[in-house]
């Protein structure tokens, strides 16, 4: 071969290596696995714009590698027993755990919660802390998106991802090269092992190969409509938070009928007539509002159908 064809062929080849070589960079996280001693200034891309990201300590999301209650709450007791978790709620698609700590923790305290549950692999398939935003909460996943270059192939982005220990999840439907993917837990950066998904989004945004990489964050409304009413505290069918009822008992944190969450969709409305359909009840009861209009003449319906 001509020494100009070998010059061009080891080019090329060089040109190849580099393409899919990343430069080490701070992407102002932790590492998944370390017991980084301070948090920095945290941030993610938007469209290619760099926006700050604010930690709320009193919660973090957990995703257990088993869906038992006792066995989640056994891996919470082993990873953070010096934690107080007052309320563990579930939620589906994406299927995660919240954790809600003592309001006095700080954002450091979090942190710490966190690595602790990252470091029981056996039973936690992830912890991330929770950020706030308006209204609520971006909870951050095991997931991200990306849009590479429209010049890309499909094997080559398999490649890129493969080559970061990242999963391809699916095409997003704008179908221009844009991808969800999801970090195993061996995805890897600078030669760290298990990253998050966030400090994977910020590599590939820094690594300048891809057009733009952000968090698929989880957004949660923050609202939970709770009554005025004194004794609601007491109704732990409607609103568990493991509260101890009558001085003996002590409740199932979540184990209700969520109806906070129901009334975060509506409260009724006053037009609407129910009916009660009971043998009897204490039609005094100030719950029911005698004497005003909550009230409507009873109704009864074995004598009314004989009179009929």
């Amino acid at each position: 071969m001509k020494r100009g064809k070998w010059f061009q062929l080891v080019s090329l080849c060089i040109l190849l290596i580099l393409s899919f070589t990343f430069i080490p960079m701070d992407t102002g996280w932790m590492q998944a696995g370390s017991d980084q001693s301070s948090v920095g200034q945290l941030y993610y891309y938007y469209e290619g714009q760099r926006l700050p990201l604010t930690i709320a300590p009193e919660v973090i999301a957990v995703r257990f590698r088993s869906s038992d209650t006792i066995a989640q709450t056994d891996a919470i007791q082993r990873s953070i027993p010096t934690f107080q978790v007052t309320q563990i709620d579930q939620h589906t698609k994406p299927s995660y755990t919240l954790l809600h700590l003592d309001d006095q923790t700080t954002i450091q305290r979090s942190m710490d919660a966190v690595n602790q549950l990252r470091q029981n692999k056996a039973a936690v398939e992830w912890a991330n802390p929770v950020f706030r935003a308006p209204g609520g909460y971006a909870v951050m996943t095991d997931e991200f998106i990306a849009q590479f270059p429209a010049s890309w192939t499909h094997s080559q982005i398999q490649d890129f991802n493969i080559g970061n220990r990242v999963d391809t999840v699916a095409p997003l439907l704008s179908n221009d090269n844009t991808y969800l993917l999801r970090v195993t837990e061996t995805a890897s950066m600078n030669g760290v092992i298990g990253v998050d998904a966030l400090t994977m989004a910020n590599f590939y945004q820094e690594s300048g190969q891809v057009i733009h990489a952000e968090p698929n964050f989880s957004n949660l409304i923050k609202r939970l409509f709770i009554p005025n009413d004194t004794f609601f505290g007491d109704q732990w069918g409607m609103h568990n938070t493991g509260q101890t009822v009558n001085g003996w008992a002590s409740g199932t944190p979540d184990a209700d009928i969520d109806a906070p969450e129901a009334w975060d969709i509506t409260t009724g409305n006053n037009a609407i007539t129910i009916a009660i359909i009971d043998d009897a009840f204490d039609s005094a009861h100030p719950d029911l509002g005698a004497g005003t209009s909550k009230m409507v003449p009873g109704f009864t319906t074995v004598h009314n159908l004989r009179k009929g």
